[in-house]
């Protein structure tokens, strides 16, 4: 009975249609078998076991990693056989057991390569054993397409040499015989040898079968041809046969020996063959998972839920067919609001609701992989108890009210805390008024058990109900009121109308129809349904305009990014053209020096000769001219600096010994300061209200107003608060999810301010990925002659994803 109401269950959730899917994904009978009778497990710890291992196998498959697809035999049979003492397995047999072994021991070879990213599949081969007797004792006897070995005994290989020879003799003495026959004309010049009944003949036409002294063995369809085994031919095809009846004495001994050598490892043979079954269930169930778009849902062993997005796997995989939508269900049951009643139109989709949370939770239980969204979490139950459909039965004479009244006594007894029912079209098949009553009474007492589930109905009682019960929550199928149509999303909070009035005016039922049966309803249940519709087509209209709203601010929000982006480019394009001006200004003035040592050794060589010293200084003036910067026009808000920002003070480098007073510059940077004495071969340079000590060839003279820079440095709007920025500079950087470009200045701004603060030791966080950002960002640290050294960090603690950079300040 229990088997009868399991399969039922099973039938009128969609299970059974589930199992067909997954068996369908098997290799072999084992696991088909296994699929087969896929059930609702019990106990919590093991269905997790059973995800785990299925999430695995999806991983494993996902990751290119090959299990075996053939030789998945059953081989159950053969270890049973073994069980029977003097029982011999027979030639077909033992190739399909060596294939079936070596199948097997490919699969824990590949599970045991891969057994820390897979450790629940490892797991279920740990305790599988297969002795490499076996494989030996096997492949002695046969090779690799079956066959028995001529070596495989010694007397065996004397008896086919000798079969071989006797063969050779036979066949020459009937080579003569056919030619013999054929020069005679008793047989057609294209015939040859045959075999008939195991024996050696050549085929004389009928007329001339007396002609040919032998023996006849059968005769063509027509009866004009006759099969002799010739006289001369009988002692060898004789012979012939005496062998083979001792090579086939020898074969079975050869057998007899090898089953025996194999029957001690019978139980081992069982247990793999359980071992193939259970994986190739598991890759059935993962391959089924990722047809439906699976996900690996958080759970606890509490009896509720929480499913968002989740999709009828059987609906799902109908509308992919014909390239329909579906519309994903979101819907929860918590210990405090444990019954969802639920109400809406005909054909509103309330029934698929109970079926898609049912065979969700059905599947999950079973092991198999269940089509839900990100942040769904499965409870756990002892018992689904379902309500579903016509359930008349003329087996047992009752009706199909009575088949519900039935169902909901069984209920009454079975239901517990841990029970998830469903039912639905609850409390139809009688009398609205006694059927609404008598609905309301069972709910209650259900709702007495503690129990949890989903109820769909038209009654108004029983949403009613649903508002003053504290364990109950009401919800509704929506419906487009305008266009008439289901929508086919449930929410939460409020009940539904039936719009059945409605619909029937959409269906073109006459108007005075329609009014006699307003005034059969009464004005006030037409006006409550009404005012359920109305704040259902209110609120949908909102929903609308907060969704008009929320796209127009992912919009606004996407152009200000866009903005940002655009601003970060002009800025990355302004460094660009300023750093390829400081290189040429740089050769220029390389230039200009060497031209100018030569100008003296010119004026020095011709002892300072009025024509040529006056050629050499045109020369230089040229120069002077292409040093000239240009003059550029800014805009207005450029030319005067904003408020609260330092005057720009117009300096360069310029060459000398740098001495005390001097304004000087660290070089790769824009810190500027002011040479206040020497230690040794260390300047004394204060910048602001910081003193600190450069070695003097890590700074560069600059020309201009010492006491002017040093009064602009000093003023409350320009100076650098150095303190505050050593207390709030972070001595890391993390670059991740950034473009290249963006990063690169990023870590300038960055590195410029850490060689400021004399920082010693940095952290440059871009990550792994592809590598491509760290390479260009540890191109960009060889440009600086500050950095000392830049390296992996440990790998504990990022490894390449991670470097670290060392300053020489």
């Amino acid at each position: 009975m229990k088997n009868n109401a399991s399969e039922i269950l099973e039938q009128r959730l969609g299970f059974d249609q589930i199992k067909t899917l997954i068996s369908d994904q098997c290799h072999g009978d084992v696991g088909k078998k296994m699929a087969e009778n896929l059930k609702m497990l019990r106990q919590y710890d093991v269905v997790i076991a059973h995800q785990e291992q299925v999430h695995e196998c999806q991983k494993l498959i996902q990751e290119g990693i090959s299990l075996p697809e053939n030789n998945f035999f059953d081989l159950l049979p053969y270890a049973e056989q073994l069980e029977i003492e003097g029982f011999v397995l027979m030639g077909d047999q033992w190739s399909r057991l060596s294939r079936g072994l070596r199948t097997i021991e490919l699969c824990i070879k590949t599970l045991r390569k891969n057994q820390s990213q897979f450790p629940r599949l490892f797991a279920l081969c740990q305790k599988v054993e297969i002795p490499t007797e076996i494989f030996y004792n096997i492949e002695k006897v046969f090779d690799e397409d079956g066959d028995l070995r001529d070596t495989a005994s010694p007397e065996l290989n004397k008896l086919r040499k000798k079969k071989i020879d006797e063969q050779s003799r036979l066949r020459r003495k009937l080579d003569q015989a056919l030619k013999s026959a054929i020069a005679q004309g008793f047989i057609a010049d294209d015939a040859g040898i045959t075999f008939r009944n195991g024996r050696m003949v050549i085929p004389i036409l009928a007329e001339y079968k007396r002609k040919i002294k032998g023996f006849v063995h059968d005769e063509s369809a027509t009866g004009q041809t006759v099969y002799i085994e010739p006289e001369e031919a009988l002692d060898s095809n004789n012979e012939i046969r005496e062998i083979q009846f001792a090579e086939n004495r020898e074969i079975y001994r050869i057998l007899t020996e090898l089953t025996l050598s194999i029957r001690p490892f019978r139980r081992q043979i069982g247990m793999a063959n359980n071992f193939l079954g259970v994986l190739d269930l598991i890759r059935a169930k993962a391959r089924f998972g990722l047809k439906i778009k699976s996900n690996h849902p958080g759970h606890h062993p509490a009896p509720d839920f929480r499913l968002f997005e989740a999709r009828h796997p059987l609906l799902y995989l109908s509308h992919i067919k014909s390239h329909k939508p579906i519309v994903p269900l979101t819907i929860w049951l918590t210990k405090e609001k444990r019954v969802l009643v639920i109400s809406g139109p005909n054909a509103g989709g309330k029934s698929i609701c109970l079926k898609t949370v049912g065979l969700v939770q059905y599947m999950w239980q079973s092991g198999v992989p269940v089509s839900v969204g990100e942040g769904s979490k499965l409870g756990f139950f002892d018992k689904i108890l379902v309500d579903i459909g016509d359930q008349q039965s003329l087996e047992n004479d009752l009706s199909t009210y009575s088949s519900h009244l039935s169902n909901m006594k069984n209920m009454l007894v079975e239901a517990n805390e841990k029970t998830l029912i469903l039912l639905d079209e609850f409390g139809t098949g009688t009398d609205p008024a006694l059927g609404g009553p008598i609905a309301e009474a069972i709910l209650e007492s259900l709702c007495h058990k503690k129990i949890f589930g989903l109820v769909n109905t038209h009654y108004t009682n029983l949403k009613n109900f649903g508002n003053r019960h504290p364990a109950i929550e009401n919800a509704a199928m929506k419906f487009d009121g305008e266009k008439m149509e289901p929508l086919f999303q449930l929410e939460i909070g409020q009940p539904g109308s039936s719009y059945a009035l409605e619909i029937a005016e959409k269906i073109g039922l006459p108007k005075s129809v329609l009014n006699q049966a307003k005034q059969k309803i009464g004005i006030k249940k037409i006006n409550v349904d009404k005012l359920i519709s109305d704040l259902e087509e209110e609120k949908r209209l909102w929903e609308n305009k907060n969704q008009e709203l929320s796209n127009r601010d992912r919009k606004t929000k996407l152009l200000l990014v866009e903005n940002e982006k655009k601003q970060q480019e002009l800025d990355n394009q302004r460094k660009k053209i300023l750093n390829d001006a400081k290189i040429k200004a740089s050769k220029m003035l390389e230039g200009a020096n060497q031209k100018i040592e030569e100008t003296i050794r010119i004026i020095k060589e011709t002892e300072a000769d009025k024509s040529k010293t006056k050629v050499a200084r045109a020369e230089l003036e040229k120069i002077k001219t292409e040093l000239e910067p240009e003059i550029l026009v800014l805009e207005e808000e450029e030319k005067a600096p904003k408020k609260g920002q330092p005057i720009p003070v117009k300096v360069e480098v310029i060459a000398g010994i740098i001495g005390v007073g001097d304004t000087v510059r660290i070089k790769g940077t824009q810190s500027i300061g002011e040479v206040t004495g020497f230690r040794g071969k260390d300047a004394e340079v204060t910048m602001g209200e910081l003193k600190t000590n450069i070695k003097t060839e890590k700074l560069e003279k600059l020309s201009g107003n010492p006491n002017e820079q040093k009064s602009r440095e000093r003023r409350p709007t320009s100076s650098l608060n150095l303190n505050e920025k050593m207390m709030n500079f972070n001595t890391q950087i993390d670059l991740r999810g950034m473009r290249t470009d963006e990063a690169i200045s990023l870590v300038d701004n960055w590195l410029d301010e850490a060689i400021l603060l004399g920082q010693k030791e940095l952290r440059i966080v871009h990550g792994k990925g592809d590598g491509i950002l760290r390479n260009m960002v540890r191109i960009h640290l060889k440009r600086y002659k500050q950095i000392g050294t830049f390296q992996d960090e440990h790998a504990d603690r990022g490894g390449a994803g991670v470097t670290l950079v060392s300053l020489n300040v």
